[in-house]
Formats: structure tokens, sequence, C-alpha cells
């Protein structure tokens, strides 16, 4: 078995957009969708596929909280090897914001994650494996109202794990634009900066909803 580094599927908590009016930032919403992750192994490309549930809600006018789940499943063939993979990774975080501009927030985030992967080898032989792991993720970013419909956001992450020791830092770019009120649909791509040697990537694309 080639084991791949954790998924970054685990980062998702740290999805920090939402749609607007103009200068007035939603951090009350729901969220779900599909959710794929990548992963270049040393023989093949592993390419996870599942879904992605997400919330967050105010506490007051500075800070809020976020949490997330998502299930992705994936399988692939090395050498000799059939392997197939499930992941179920649960977040919970505390987030605070501050205005930028009239039509720009800065925001930050800090995530505890909690990441459970099953792995199964059908052949040559049959085995099967459970890992689990704890892990800490700060995110520092900005939301900007490009109109009063649509949200461009951006920012860095770094991740800090446990009994893996997969620290990484990471940089997201995601756009919600509102196709009905308070109904917004959108995407998040999310790639790893360091190590340079991991070629990983995420992308989500969901439909939200604020209250």
């Amino acid at each position: 078995m080639k084991k791949s580094p954790l998924s970054i599927t685990s980062i998702t908590a740290l999805t920090i957009s939402s749609v607007a009016t103009a200068g007035d930032f939603s951090y009350d919403y729901i969220e779900g969708g599909y959710q794929h992750d990548h992963y270049k192994g040393v023989y093949t490309d592993k390419n996870y596929q599942g879904v992605v549930v997400r919330g967050s809600k105010s506490i007051n006018d500075t800070f809020y909280t976020v949490a997330s789940y998502s299930h992705t499943e994936e399988e692939w063939s090395d050498p000799g090897e059939q392997e197939e993979q499930e992941e179920d990774i649960y977040t919970v975080g505390i987030g605070a914001h501050t205005p930028i501009n009239n039509s720009t927030d800065g925001v930050a985030e800090l995530s505890y994650v909690y990441w459970d992967r099953d792995w199964k080898q059908t052949s040559p032989t049959t085995s099967n494996k459970n890992y689990t792991d704890d892990l800490f993720i700060l995110g520092i970013g900005a939301r900007h109202n490009l109109t009063s419909e649509t949200e461009l956001n951006g920012g860095l992450e770094l991740l800090r794990a446990g009994s893996l020791n997969a620290d990484s830092e990471l940089f997201y770019l995601g756009a919600m634009t509102e196709v009905h009120d308070g109904l917004s649909i959108g995407g998040t791509y999310r790639s790893r900066i360091f190590p340079t040697d991991d070629d990983s990537w995420d992308l989500n694309l969901v439909l939200r909803k604020d209250y």
C-alpha cells in the first residue's frame, strides 16, 4: 500500500465566502454540495469525490462559529494492488471578522479537525486498516464584494497535524453569487503551497442559504 497524505478536505471548514449586500457580509448560513480532492501518488493520481456540509453562526458583531462534515471515496490501482478508501472529516471552529473598507472584510479562523480514514486492499491480498488523527487549522484571509450579488474571497491556511505530522501551508480562492433572495451558488479551490513536492488540491461546489 502507498499511503497518501492527509486529504485537504479537512480544510473545508475554512471556506469563508458568503454573498451579501454591499459592505454587509452574512456570517449566518448553511451550505452543502460536491467535494473533489486530488492527490498525485507515486504510481497513480487519486481523485476522491463526495459531499460536504458546512455552516456558520454569528455570536456577536465580531465573532462567529463554524462547523463542517465531509465524506469522500476513491478506488485506484497501484502496480499489483487494488485499493479503495473512504474519508470522514469533522470540523468545528471559531472565527472573527473586521471591516477593511466598505466592500471588504478581513477574516481569521481557528478550527479543530477530526479525520477518519478507512482503507481496504482487495488484491493481491485482502487487508483493512483505519487511520484517525486530530489537527488544527489557522486561516487568515479576506472577503470582497465585487458587486451586490457576487463575492470573491481568498487567503492562506496553516495546517498542523498530530500523529501524521502533515504540516502544510495552503492558499484558497473562491467566489459566491446570489441567484435568489438569500440563496447563492459558488465554489472554492484550495491547494498546498508547502510542502512543494506534495501535489494535492481540492475543489468544492456548493449551494448556500443565508438565514
